[in-house]
């Protein structure tokens, strides 16, 4: 039909923010999230003029033009970041990140009982308003073994109630499905996989695609790579 797609969204520790914590990319970054590009103002759409966007306008301007800029990007502005993300992607190097970087924590500002996950909330609310013929298929990415921390008890929790109500809410959405690769499998115990603890390589996301398809088309098959949380059938 004419609505006829999918819609894939990777759910990240964004999304498992817990209600009253600070919505920002990733805090280390100190980099806010962009509300104003999902408003129903378009005037506020503009990003701030700083040297990073400068520099990014000029690139895309460049590209468009088919003039030689120093990182090659698509038409459309885009590029594949891991060609240039670092400098030293062999495999050592690649260890040393693995194995070196502080890990990603799930961060609770709350008192005791279920965490509120507002992010998850409003997903499912925006999701439901597409056609029924469209299919949501919503993965819980997959950061490398040694970064999804099995062993802290606390942060099991907090990712286990993110994924329970990922599944929860989104159970509720017409034609969705909601696939976990945040788990022990043959993607994320393979340190060649990725350039650092959180980015697979282009192959693998390759295959990612691969199984996301898969998922989505059998949901009732878990497979090697990834748990299926939930299925809300087609049509409801």
């Amino acid at each position: 039909g004419a609505y006829d797609g999918t819609l894939i969204v990777g759910l990240d520790p964004s999304w498992c923010a817990p209600d009253g914590s600070p919505r920002l990319l990733r805090q280390m970054m100190g980099q806010t999230f962009p509300e104003s590009l999902y408003d129903d103002d378009i005037w506020n759409d503009l990003p701030p003029f700083n040297p990073k966007t400068l520099q990014h306008a000029r690139s895309q301007l460049l590209a468009l033009l088919g003039l030689r800029v120093r990182h090659p990007l698509r038409p459309d502005g885009y590029r594949d970041f891991t060609l240039t993300f670092r400098t030293d992607n062999d495999l050592s190097s690649v260890r040393r990140r693995i194995y070196g970087e502080a890990p990603w924590l799930l961060q609770r500002t709350e008192g005791e009982g279920p965490p509120r996950l507002p992010e998850l909330d409003a997903l499912a609310d925006r999701l439901s308003r597409l056609p029924a013929e469209t299919r949501k298929v919503a993965f819980v990415v997959p950061f490398h073994i040694h970064h999804q921390l099995r062993e802290d008890k606390e942060q099991q929790r907090f990712w286990s109630a993110c994924k329970a109500k990922a599944a929860e809410v989104l159970s509720q959405v017409p034609n969705a499905v909601v696939l976990d690769f945040m788990i022990p499998s043959p993607i994320t115990t393979e340190d060649r996989n990725y350039v650092d603890a959180q980015h697979y390589t282009t192959s693998v996301a390759a295959d990612i695609a691969r199984h996301l398809h898969s998922g989505a088309a059998r949901p009732d098959e878990n497979a090697a790579e990834f748990r299926v949380l939930s299925y809300s059938g087609e049509h409801r």
